[in-house]
């Protein structure tokens, strides 16, 4: 291998380093350009979920069965020490007894150290963790079992790395995520904005898990669909098939958008391999039932495209 090849494919492996396996993860809002960045190695990252028109999100983490927790990405006129203040004060309103409170600071981080008993006598460590400037705050907050050995090290490696990041680029991951919450209000020219570069990005398939993957082309390629160019939808589900040529639903997104032009022949048999990869590969996604499927509707007036889905989902046993 020449001199050239190997910087090139050294350069490329640290890229792809930098980009998508950096400890210090980064989240951000939809609508807002600035975001935060925290060491969460060691933890799983178990969901996102988005509220208030996308001003508040909160990102559920998890270390193994003895460390749970929440970051917390909101938009608030308090500073750190003010919502750290009050996280205090809820202790008055819940029954549970704290043991030990040791609140404290460093830089723009406002932090407390708690220990708790339950209400069900269970005994649990907890760390608060409050970062803010001006109207942008975020916050992690960590409950452990008593006998958790990785606790303090886990939240002193959160703390220290904890910080708001000013025009915030995101990750590739982090904008799917983004682009997913837009879909999902259906605001699907918002989602294709962000999903566009990234289908157009060499590193896509290497980062993405199979799992993964699948969802995205699925989505993106629904996007595509609903905004008027089913074209690129079938393209983009033609690219799935040959990174996962026995996926169902590829083939029964295929077969939705092809009855959308009439396409008898193409319809049917992107169905039968939908339901044939279905039943060879039983733990693969649920499958709609297209003679109830709005996207066939059309399709199926014909009485004869009718009777043969109907056949055809009475010979799988389509639930």
């Amino acid at each position: 291998m020449t001199l050239k090849k190997v910087l090139f494919v050294m350069f490329s492996f640290i890229c792809s380093s930098l980009l998508f396996c950096n400890e210090n993860m980064s989240f951000s809002l939809p609508k807002e350009n600035w975001g935060v960045t925290v060491d969460l190695s060691g933890f799983s990252v178990l969901g996102n979920s988005f509220g208030a028109d996308g001003i508040e999100r909160d990102i559920s983490i998890e270390a193994g069965e003895k460390i749970s927790g929440t970051l917390s990405i909101f938009l608030s006129d308090e500073s750190p020490l003010e919502c750290c203040d009050n996280f205090i004060n809820n202790f008055d309103l819940q029954n549970n007894n704290v043991i030990y409170l040791n609140q404290s600071k460093m830089d723009d981080i406002s932090y407390v150290y708690y220990d708790i008993e339950t209400l069900n006598g269970d005994f649990l460590k907890g760390f608060a963790c409050f970062v803010g400037t001006e109207s942008r705050n975020a916050s992690i907050f960590l409950l452990a079992k008593e006998n958790a050995l990785s606790f303090l090290p886990m939240s002193q490696k959160i703390l220290m790395s904890f910080r708001i990041v000013e025009n915030y680029q995101p990750q590739m991951n982090e904008r799917i995520v983004l682009g997913k919450y837009y879909f999902e209000n259906q605001d699907f020219f918002s989602a294709l904005e962000i999903f566009d570069p990234l289908l157009k990005n060499s590193l896509l398939q290497k980062v993405l898990s199979d799992d993964d993957y699948r969802d995205f082309i699925n989505i993106s390629s629904s996007a595509y669909n609903v905004v008027g160019v089913p074209e690129l939808g079938i393209k983009l589900l033609d690219e799935g098939i040959c990174r996962l040529p026995e996926d169902s639903t590829f083939y029964y997104n295929l077969a939705s958008m092809y009855a959308l032009y009439g396409m008898e022949d193409k319809v049917i048999s992107n169905l039968e391999k939908a339901y044939r990869f279905k039943a060879k590969n039983f733990n693969f996604a649920y499958l709609p039932n297209p003679l109830q499927d709005s996207a066939f509707q059309t399709f199926l007036m014909n009485s004869d495209n009718y009777k043969e889905v109907s056949n055809l989902v009475d010979w799988f046993a389509a639930p």
